[in-house]
């Protein structure tokens, strides 16, 4: 993510062309500088999940898998731990 992502965010910048970034869990848990530098911008950051297994879990699981991507990106942009995101938009895996 960082290497690729931060050249993305440079040329949107040089650009002027706003992005919508889909943010997976466990990459933003390794790099929350990266979503602060997304959020600096005016780009969307709608949540992704951690796990792509989404169709073949038990909803209950998936709830929790969920949550825990809506997490990670809220504890990088914020540093609060939260299941409410502050982005109204969601990417379910393999739509």
């Amino acid at each position: 993510m960082a290497p690729t992502t931060s050249r993305v965010l440079a040329t949107l910048a040089k650009e002027c062309v706003r992005a919508t970034f889909f943010l997976i869990g466990k990459p933003v848990s390794e790099h929350p500088e990266l979503v602060r530098r997304i959020a600096a911008r005016p780009h969307r950051r709608p949540s992704h999940l951690v796990a792509p297994q989404l169709m073949r879990i038990k909803p209950a699981q998936a709830t929790e898998e969920i949550d825990r991507g809506i997490s990670a990106v809220e504890t990088a942009l914020h540093g609060t731990t939260t299941t409410i995101p502050s982005t109204p938009f969601f990417r379910f895996p393999g739509f």
